[in-house]
This record gives structure tokens, C-alpha cells and sequence, in this order.
């Protein structure tokens, strides 16, 4: 029994920077996101669809690639995405924020003949109010999708897969911060990849098993531990050591949201 769909894999897009194709840095993770637009006159949802990732992220491509796989066992390819391969993104309205998101033309990636999928907004995402509703704590299992130490793979786009549970987030579920935390091992390149819930067919007594994985947030790093040796003679600071906590920063999907809000319509 699968606890993540195929089509949640073939969501997470690898990220880089890079002249031409075959000189290509891969600095972190995204994913493909769909905003519920409205429906047709034949029944069908339409979305409107993005690349969600970091703000820092984007920050560092001048050229703009994604990586992803063909139908079948061909290799990946990559596509520069934005007017001349040039990033064409929007950050959050806060600063602070660390989300961006850029226009996504997912019907050109189809017809290239690429598997690729989309997080919807309206059927496989939690947003803060419905997590509450939905039960999450602290202790909940989830998993973290992305490429860390840009291991995209070597002939086809291969997603790693990481397990880690909530470890704060009721101050999120109440309003007082953005960002919540999870006990997960995340390494540079994570970033900006997709944070999935993962179902639950047992629970304590008085609680709701959950038999859906909902996309909850997204990554934006690590919380480092930084220790300071001092030197004995001056007393000063003389090396500072930092290391990673196990604990990572996720935001929640509301401020991607916030984010393609804040896109200009044209």
C-alpha cells in the first residue's frame, strides 16, 4: 500500500542555473501548483499553474532550468522556463517570506511529452485552517520531497523521498508565527521542495484517522546549531562550529497563496 501517489512525485521539479543545458547547477527543489480558476463549459477544472520554490532560490538563477522526465524510461531533460530563460518570479510581499512563484505553462511540458503533475490548490492541499480542522499536532508523520545536495540523478530526474514528523507547529495553528517546524533531515538543495502529510489510518482515542496525504507547506532550510570556541588567553570568540539541528523551516500554503496573489493579471 502506497503512502505517496506517483503523481506527487511527478510534481517536484529540480531547480539550476546554468548556460546551456549541458552546464547546469542544480540549487534546489520546486514543485508544480495549481490554482483552482474555474470550471469549463464541458465540466472540467481549470487551474491556473505555477512553480512554487524558495525566494532565495530564485535569487540565485540567472538563467532559469527545470528538470523533469519523458513518459517512459528516456532520459530527462531540462527547460529553461521565462522570457529568454531569463526567471520571470514573484516573491512574497513580505520580504521575510522566504516563497516565490513563476508562471507555469504545464500544457507545453505535456505536449514535449514529459510526466509530469500538479498540486491543486482546492483537492491536495491543506492550508493552515484546514489543518487545524484536519487534527495535525505535533508528532504527525510527513514527508519531505526534493533533491538535497543537488541529486537530481544521473540519466532520469529521481526524487528523494525523506520521513520526519511536526515537531511545533501549534504557533502557526494559532496565528502567532509563519513558519513551523519539523524533525527532518534537510540539506542545501532541499529547498523549496514540497512537504507532504502523511495519511494515518490509527490515532489516539478522540482523535481522526487520516487517509489522504495533503500537500502542507514548503521547505525553506534548516535550523542551524552554532557553538563559539573562546580563547582562553582573550576571552574573545576565535572559531564559530555550526552544524545542522535536525529541524527544518516549513512554510505553510498559505503564503504561496499570498504569493500568487500578489502576481499581476494580465
Amino acid at each position: 500500500m502506497a503512502l505517496i501517489t506517483p503523481q506527487a512525485i511527478d510534481c517536484v521539479l529540480a531547480m539550476g542555473d546554468g548556460p546551456d543545458e549541458q552546464q547546469i547547477t542544480w540549487k534546489g527543489s520546486g514543485f508544480l501548483y495549481g490554482r483552482y480558476s474555474h470550471t469549463d463549459e464541458a465540466g472540467k477544472k481549470r487551474y491556473d499553474t505555477y512553480i512554487v520554490s524558495c525566494r532565495h532560490v530564485f535569487e540565485q538563477l540567472d538563467t532559469a532550468w527545470v528538470r523533469c522526465n519523458p513518459r517512459g524510461k528516456d532520459p530527462a531533460q531540462a527547460y529553461q522556463f521565462g522570457m529568454d530563460g531569463k526567471p520571470r518570479w514573484i516573491g512574497h510581499p513580505d520580504p521575510s517570506i522566504d516563497i516565490a512563484v513563476a508562471a507555469a505553462n504545464v500544457q507545453m511540458l505535456m505536449d514535449h511529452g514529459m510526466s509530469v503533475a500538479v498540486f491543486t490548490d482546492d483537492t491536495q492541499t491543506l492550508c493552515v485552517e484546514e489543518m487545524e480542522n484536519e487534527g495535525v499536532t505535533e508528532g504527525d508523520h510527513l514527508f519531505v520531497l526534493g533533491f538535497p545536495l543537488g541529486l537530481v540523478g544521473a540519466r532520469r530526474n529521481a526524487v528523494i523521498t525523506r520521513h520526519g514528523v511536526v515537531a511545533r507547529i501549534r504557533d502557526v495553528l494559532d496565528g502567532v508565527d509563519d513558519y513551523y517546524l519539523v524533525d527532518a533531515a534537510i540539506y542545501p538543495g532541499n529547498s523549496g521542495g514540497p512537504v507532504l502529510l502523511q495519511p494515518q489510518l490509527i490515532g489516539v482515542e478522540g482523535t481522526t484517522p487520516r487517509r489522504r496525504a495533503g500537500l502542507i507547506g514548503v521547505v525553506s532550510g534548516y535550523l542551524p546549531y552554532r557553538d563559539t570556541a573562546v580563547s582562553l588567553q582573550t576571552q574573545r570568540p576565535r572559531v564559530t562550529f555550526e552544524e545542522n539541528s535536525g529541524l527544518g523551516l516549513v512554510l505553510p500554503m498559505d503564503k504561496v497563496n499570498e504569493a500568487i496573489d500578489a502576481v499581476p493579471q494580465v
